[in-house]
């Protein structure tokens, strides 16, 4: 059996992603990685691109609009895509979400 294929995808915070690449640099027997700026224009295209086993994510919580995007970017590879993410996109939905973690604890 080959590597993993694995993708981070990135937030807007260029540090937030970096545990990612320390892990997978650590496994680099049995991984091999790409980072994704899911931030970025091109970043469906990039998702799209090679077949990987696996989506690593750091959600982001600082910046109410740059969570929006990532959650709805998520949601497209998680639930159209049907493409496997870790966090699960509902896991990363009550990421830093007031509102949503009070309905799941409801």
């Amino acid at each position: 059996m080959g590597k993993y294929q694995l993708a981070i995808l990135k937030n807007e915070t260029n540090e937030d992603h970096l545990e990612w690449v320390k892990a997978c640099k650590n496994y680099s027997n049995q991984v091999e990685y790409d980072v994704i700026d899911l931030i970025a224009e091109n970043w469906l295209e990039k998702v799209r691109e090679k077949e990987y086993d696996f989506f690593l994510t750091r959600p982001p919580g600082r910046i109410a609009y740059y969570k929006q995007l990532y959650d709805e970017r998520i949601y497209v590879i998680a639930n159209v895509l049907n493409l496997p993410v870790y966090p699960t996109f509902e896991e990363q939905l009550i990421y830093e979400n007031k509102r949503m973690l009070s309905y799941f604890l409801k």
